[in-house]
């Protein structure tokens, strides 16, 4: 059986004061740094989301960056090419002018020369004709 005595009515203050205390001075400021650490940790969360959300953006800005320029280099590259092939056609054409020019000078020259051994024609034949006369005269009787 229980009795009801000082000793009990003592020992329930007691223990009604010590719960007092316990959550004056641990319960509540262990559960305020407890809030406050999870007020810190969704705080934290948020900004890295923030974060994560900033790079994000920079990483597409950055890829379209790279894109523009690599687009850039390829359009540079391909007048580049355009322009070197110009270049080269108009030395090729240059080059084929002057051979041209040159190849005409030979065709001149060739055919002033060919006109004139035509006109030897006539003496080099009778020349011909009498060295042959002659060398068959003296072979022959």
């Amino acid at each position: 059986m229980v009795t009801i005595n000082l000793t009990l009515l003592i020992e329930l203050g007691l223990f009604l004061i010590f719960m007092w205390a316990m959550k004056t001075y641990v319960f509540w400021p262990l559960l305020k740094v407890m809030d406050d650490r999870d007020e810190k940790l969704n705080d934290d969360r948020n900004v890295a989301r923030t974060d994560a959300e900033a790079a994000d953006e920079l990483e597409l800005r950055y890829i379209s960056n790279v894109a523009e320029i690599h687009h850039a280099a390829s359009l540079s590259l391909v007048r580049a090419h355009r322009k070197a092939q110009m270049a080269h056609l108009a030395e090729i054409d240059a080059l084929k002018a002057e051979g041209d020019t040159a190849l005409k000078a030979v065709r001149v020259e060739t055919r002033t020369a060919v006109n004139a051994q035509r006109t030897q024609y006539p003496t080099l034949i009778d020349s011909m004709a009498n060295a042959i006369h002659e060398k068959l005269s003296k072979e022959g009787h």
